[in-house]
């Protein structure tokens, strides 16, 4: 009931600081601090919940075990450790007798130690997921970025001729200006954006997989992003039938490129670039556009929306509407910013949780050996020390949890982003040079973190009251 009654109100404040926080990232105003009686109910079911699932085991422990070995054994048992450990850990117990009683202390107690690691392999493992998921996302979206050069995208209304875009180009911030166009088509049955650009663009990158990139041909040239290329089993040097409107026209697949970037909206599976005069035959139409993709002398992103906005002003006669790149991307980092708050925050609570464990299973040795600490303390021990024993063996326990860690993170972490991938587009995972960095300096610090309060308590025994209650 305490902790139900405490996690409420952390809750609720930890809630509010963190929506008020999102909230500034999103730019929207966070409503005042309410509690709904559903709210405290779920507090109280969970806090009961966790007190009755975590009793289950120890109770199974204590009721398999005879009343009579119970009344004829001490209350505490002193274990000592496994062979298989105390072999290989032989030579450091010649070098120092306590970092080696500190590495072989934790497996005195196996179901313990093997309770405390798991809970903080699970909390690592949701680190190294949030970690493997969100720079996975970064690096995609920035490849998808860079894989489109334009500074600005500029639609006309109505459309006017590709040759518009000289007259951009003829601005003094403009460097590059060339006209594009898209429509919907179906190749296979299959719904796609149909891109039409300049064979020779300057503005998109392609990263071709297979084939090269638009040739003059006959039947038109195209090329396929790979999503779509996968899902009709089309390959370079294909021939295919794509439906534009009530028009069915022969094409020839020359070349596969890695390109899922979509937008909000979209229902259309992938893309299809063909050159944009050859897609205005197909179509019937005089050529005219309504899209162009703009490039600047000046990139950054102040000086770019002050060239954008002075470009709109000069070409109203055509009423323009304007993308500026820097901004989508701005707003796009800004989405990504609050998925990882959430994420991290979720890790937090999750690592609090198992720093607690951690401190627990040493608070529970520290009691059960009070005798050993005192022999310690007795013989000139000094607190330093035994902050380093207590150090070592909560190091060995998330040690040991960081090995389970990096297996179970490493594939919830795949998980998270196959489901990422079937709602936007596919992501692929990217693994940071720093995770180990991370991980090594994560188990240090939760080690450092959950030895204190119990050093605290092992270098405040009398060795005089221990010796002599013992």
């Amino acid at each position: 009931t305490a902790g139900s009654l405490l996690g409420l109100f952390l809750g609720l404040f930890g809630g509010h600081v963190l929506s008020s926080y999102l909230a500034h990232l999103a730019g929207l105003v966070v409503p005042p601090i309410s509690l709904a009686l559903t709210t405290v109910l779920l507090a109280f079911a969970g806090g009961l919940g966790i007190a009755l699932l975590g009793a289950v085991l120890p109770l199974l422990i204590s009721t398999r075990t005879p009343a009579a070995q119970l009344l004829r054994d001490h209350l505490v048992q002193h274990v000592t450790p496994p062979r298989w450990l105390t072999k290989p850990t032989r030579w450091l117990a010649h070098r120092s007798p306590l970092l080696g009683m500190s590495v072989r202390d934790p497996f005195r107690r196996p179901l313990r130690t093997g309770l405390a690691t798991a809970v903080s392999a699970v909390a690592l493992a949701a680190l190294f997921a949030s970690h493997l998921v969100d720079h996975s996302l970064r690096v995609t979206v920035n490849e998808l970025y860079n894989r489109y050069q334009a500074d600005a995208w500029l639609l006309t209304n109505p459309p006017v001729p590709p040759i518009y875009a000289r007259r951009l180009q003829a601005a003094p911030t403009v460097q590059h200006a060339e006209p594009w166009s898209m429509t919907q088509g179906a190749l296979a049955s299959i719904r796609t954006d149909v891109w039409g650009l300049p064979r020779s663009t300057a503005v998109y990158q392609p990263r071709l997989i297979a084939g090269s990139w638009l040739t003059a041909s006959q039947p038109p040239a195209v090329v396929l992003t790979s999503n779509l290329a996968a899902r009709i089993g089309a390959r370079v040097n294909d021939v295919l039938a794509l439906d534009l409107g009530a028009r069915r026209v022969p094409v020839r697949v020359v070349g596969i490129v890695d390109d899922e970037s979509t937008y909000l909206g979209a229902t259309a599976l992938g893309k299809v670039f063909i050159d944009r005069d050859e897609l205005a035959l197909l179509l019937g139409r005089d050529g005219r556009t309504a899209l162009y993709a703009i490039r600047f002398w000046s990139a950054p992103s102040a000086v770019a929306a002050t060239a954008l906005d002075a470009l709109e002003r000069r070409e109203r006669a055509v009423r323009p509407m304007t993308l500026l790149m820097a901004e989508d991307r701005a707003a796009t980092e800004r989405v990504l910013a609050v998925l990882t708050v959430l994420a991290r925050t979720v890790v937090l609570v999750v690592g609090a949780a198992a720093l607690f464990g951690v401190a627990n299973a040493l608070l529970l040795d520290v009691t059960e050996r009070r005798r050993e600490f005192g022999v310690l303390r007795t013989i000139g021990t000094v607190r330093g020390s035994l902050f380093a024993m207590l150090f070592t063996q909560a190091f060995v326990i998330v040690a040991s949890g960081t090995l389970l860690a990096g297996a179970l993170g490493l594939s919830m972490g795949w998980i998270i982003l196959h489901f990422v991938s079937a709602q936007l587009f596919f992501i692929p995972p990217h693994l940071d040079r720093w995770l180990l960095v991370l991980a090594a300096g994560t188990a240090i610090l939760s080690a450092a973190f959950a030895a204190i309060v119990p050093a605290v308590v092992a270098t405040r025994l009398r060795p005089v009251e221990v010796l002599r209650y013992e």
